[in-house]
C-alpha cells in the first residue's frame, strides 16, 4: 500500500530533488501516477530516507530552513542518524600548508570519537575525508550534485571509498549541469546534521562563509584554527567576532568527544 513516503518519494524523483518544484506539488496536491513511480529505479527508490523517516532522518536536519523531503545514499545510512557525533569541517578550496596541517590535526582529532561531515570539495574539505579515512574514522560526505557522480571529479578516489565504507548523501538523484547557485544548498545540510562547525582555514568570499552564517543561525557553534599574522585568511578576524578559538587535538576531544 502507498503512503506518504512514496509520495515525498515519488515528486522527489520526478522534480530531480528540486525543493521549491516538491514543495508546490505537495501544496497543491498534485495528482501521484504510481505507473511512473514504478518507472523509476529500484536502487533510488529504495536507497534513501524521508523526512518522515523518524529514527533514521535526523531531528535537527528536520529543524533547518527547508530541509531536504528525500536524501539519496550511499554506503552505511546509521552515520546520519546520531547528530551529537557529528561535526562538520568546512574551508578553503586554496589550502595552504599550514591550513592542511590544521585540518590534519582537526581531522585526526574526531576520528577518535565523532564522524567528520564535509562537501568534498577541492582544498581542506576533500583532504579532511581523506584524513580521516587513514585514520581509521568515520566521515559523511554531502554532495551537490547527483547521488551517483563525484563532484569534484578529483575527489573520485575517496567517493568509491566513503560509498562502500562510510556515507555518501544528495538530496538529487538524477545528473544535472553544476552551476554556483546550486552549491551553497549543499551547505544547509552540512550544518543540518552537524553538531558544531570547524574551520582549519578560510578566506575573503569563501563558499566557508555561506556555511558559517548558517551554522550560526540555526544556534550551532563555530570553531577556528588560528592563523598567523597577515597570512590572507580571515581565521582571526572570525575568532574576533566571536567564534571560539581552538588549537588542539586534545581540546577537540574534550569539547567535541563527548555526546
Amino acid at each position: 500500500m502507498r503512503d506518504r513516503r512514496d509520495i515525498l518519494i515519488y515528486f522527489s524523483l520526478k522534480y530531480n530533488g528540486d525543493w521549491n518544484n516538491i514543495y508546490k506539488a505537495l501544496r497543491s496536491r498534485e495528482e501521484v501516477d504510481w505507473s511512473i513511480y514504478e518507472s523509476f529505479p529500484e536502487e533510488l527508490r529504495k536507497k534513501c530516507i524521508t523526512i518522515f523517516d523518524e529514527g533514521i532522518y535526523p531531528e535537527r536536519l528536520s529543524k533547518i530552513y527547508h530541509p531536504p523531503f528525500v536524501l539519496y545514499y550511499r554506503g552505511d545510512i546509521s552515520l546520519i542518524s546520531d547528530t551529537n557525533k557529528n561535526v562538520a569541517l568546512v574551508g578553503s578550496r586554496e589550502a595552504s600548508e599550514y591550513g592542511l596541517d590544521a585540518t590534519r590535526m582537526v581531522a585526526d582529532a574526531l576520528s577518535v570519537k565523532n564522524i567528520l561531515v564535509s562537501g568534498m570539495a577541492i582544498g581542506i574539505d576533500s583532504y579532511a575525508h581523506r584524513q580521516v579515512i587513514e585514520s581509521g574514522g568515520k566521515t559523511i560526505g554531502v554532495l551537490p550534485c547527483c547521488i551517483s557522480e563525484c563532484y569534484p571529479y578529483s575527489s573520485r578516489d575517496i567517493y568509491k571509498i566513503m560509498s562502500k565504507h562510510h556515507l555518501i548523501i544528495s538530496e538529487y538523484p538524477f545528473p544535472f549541469e553544476i552551476v554556483p547557485a546550486k552549491l551553497p544548498s549543499r551547505n544547509r545540510i552540512i550544518v543540518g546534521i552537524s553538531k558544531a562547525v570547524i574551520v582549519p582555514e578560510v578566506r575573503e568570499r569563501s563558499g566557508t562563509l555561506i556555511t558559517i552564517d548558517l551554522a550560526l543561525m540555526n544556534g550551532i557553534t563555530v570553531y577556528c584554527i588560528p592563523h598567523p599574522y597577515n597570512d590572507g585568511t580571515i581565521n582571526n578576524h572570525l575568532i574576533y567576532e566571536g567564534a571560539e578559538l581552538i588549537e588542539t587535538k586534545e581540546e577537540i576531544i574534550e569539547l567535541l568527544g563527548n555526546y
